[in-house]
Parts: structure tokens; sequence; C-alpha cells
């Protein structure tokens, strides 16, 4: 017979499936981040999902809110707080690389810094676009949208505002003399 100290022994290794994440998938996605693929892009061309990989980057991001908030990590998520942290730093470091590419371009081609200014500076740079409309054009689009709106509403809007809006009669006299254009003086 055995003693109840070697009954109650923990086991070595942890109950359960084993993870799919090891670390050379890890390893193998970082270096295909690290060249500048997207994450899912580079997770598919090694065997892994989307749900898992979701999974993963959720398990990794817990796990990182309790490391921020100064808890202790368990154990069987630490895999998936150093799947997030290595991603995060391939990304990281593949900007930084294509930045710098881009930066370095500009000195010998203008374009570059025309679209370096347009993407880092969009609301200085980036090209605008003018639109031109009559003001009777306007008139008939304020109208029509008036009239939706009124119709997604349940009233009636044709014929009265006063009556329907229930107006002071201000109002009422203000929105016939829109209505109504003056006329021509001769």
């Amino acid at each position: 017979m055995t003693a109840p100290s070697e009954e109650r022994r923990e086991p070595l290794v942890p109950l359960g499936r084993r993870p799919l994440l090891t670390p050379e998938l890890q390893a193998q996605i970082v270096r295909l981040l690290t060249a500048g693929s997207y994450l899912n892009v580079a997770a598919q061309s090694v065997g892994v999902g989307r749900s898992t990989l979701l999974g993963w980057l959720a398990r990794g991001r817990r796990a990182a809110a309790l490391r921020d908030e100064g808890q202790e990590v368990p154990p069987e998520e630490r895999l998936y707080l150093d799947f997030l942290d290595a991603t995060t730093r391939a990304d990281t470091a593949a900007e930084v690389y294509a930045a710098t590419v881009w930066r370095s371009a500009m000195k010998d081609d203008w374009r570059a810094a025309r679209d370096f200014l347009r993407a880092r500076f969009s609301d200085r740079w980036a090209p605008t676009q003018r639109v031109a409309i009559s003001s009777e054009e306007s008139e008939t689009r304020i109208e029509r949208a008036v009239e939706e709106a009124m119709l997604a509403l349940g009233v009636d809007y044709e014929g009265a505002p006063g009556d329907v809006l229930d107006l002071d009669p201000d109002t009422e006299e203000a929105l016939r003399t829109l209505d109504d254009p003056p006329a021509p003086e001769s």
C-alpha cells in the first residue's frame, strides 16, 4: 500500500490536450510577420486557422491584462502571452523597416515624400475632392430627405407642414415664404 502523501501528488504533465502553439510554430509566424505579412496570412501559411489564431491572441490579451494588473500569469497561459508579445514586436519591426525604406526613398523620389505626407498627415496633405451642386439641386435633395424622414416617422408631410407639425404661426409663415419665391421686380 502507498503512503497517503504519494497518492495526492500532482501530475508532472498537465492533463488535457497539448497546445497546438509551439515555439517552432511561433518562430515561423514571427519570421513571416517580420517580412511584412499580415498576421492572418502568416498563420494560414503555416496551417493555423483563423479561429485558432484569434483564440491564441485572446488568451494572450487576457494573460497580458493579468500581468499589467500585477497578477501572476498561470503557467499554461504564458505561451500565449509570449505569442502575443512576439507577434506585436514582429509587426512593429516590419512597420519600422518599411517606414525607414520609404523615408530613404524620399531623397530621390518626390512621390515618396508626397505619399509619406498624405499617409502621415492626411488632414493636411490628403487629396481633396470638391463637389459643386446647384442651389436647385440642393433644395430638391433637402426636400426629398425631409419627405423621407417624415415618411419614416409615419407622418404624411405633403401639403400642410404647419398642421402636421403643430408649428407656431410665425414659423408657419416663415415656411410659407420659403415655399413661395418672391416675384421678380419689374
